[in-house]
């Protein structure tokens, strides 16, 4: 066994390792505010309403944001 050699295979195998994740991920990058607005979406998904809150709509989720409020937007493109 060659000890420069096995150095330079672990360095090799974590170079590639390392530039793996970035091939991909730079594709598909979120703001905060749509993946604020996504976990909101899916957490209200989750949660069994009672009928009497619904008022006969269940198709429909009132959220309260501020006028300001950067989310907004994200949440009305789900």
């Amino acid at each position: 066994m060659n000890p420069g050699r096995n150095s330079a295979r672990a360095a090799i195998a974590l170079l590639l390792l390392a530039a793996a994740p970035l091939s991909g991920a730079a594709d598909q990058v979120a703001s905060e505010h749509a993946v604020k607005a996504a976990i909101i979406y899916k957490i209200a998904k989750f949660v069994t309403w009672p009928t009497e809150a619904s008022e006969g709509n269940q198709d429909t989720l009132p959220i309260c944001l501020p006028a300001a409020d950067p989310i907004g937007p994200a949440l009305e493109s789900l």
